[in-house]
């Protein structure tokens, strides 16, 4: 599993503080990130692009650490993200 921490506008828009999606290998952010949307379809168009694009200035960090924003980007079963915004007020 992969734990994401949902901040801001995607916690506001989802309606919930977190989301465990089912990674069983490595796969690119992209990958990722279109499963994610396909899990909270409330944050495609404004926080996430069915593309595998984070949108609006949106980053997704691991482990508090390295932010994660280029598509190939790996991310590994059990990382711990935070999906956030970079914007003043986060």
């Amino acid at each position: 599993m992969v734990e994401v921490e949902l901040l801001g506008v995607a916690r506001l828009l989802a309606r919930r503080d977190a989301v465990q999606v089912p990674l069983v290998e490595t796969i690119p952010l992209a990958a990722f990130l279109r499963m994610l949307v396909v899990d909270l379809p409330a944050l495609a168009g404004t926080v996430l692009g069915e593309d595998g694009a984070l949108l609006g200035g949106h980053v997704l960090s691991r482990d508090g650490a390295d932010l994660l924003r280029h598509p190939e980007e790996p991310i590994h079963p059990g990382d711990r993200l935070l999906l956030l915004s970079t914007a003043a007020g986060g």
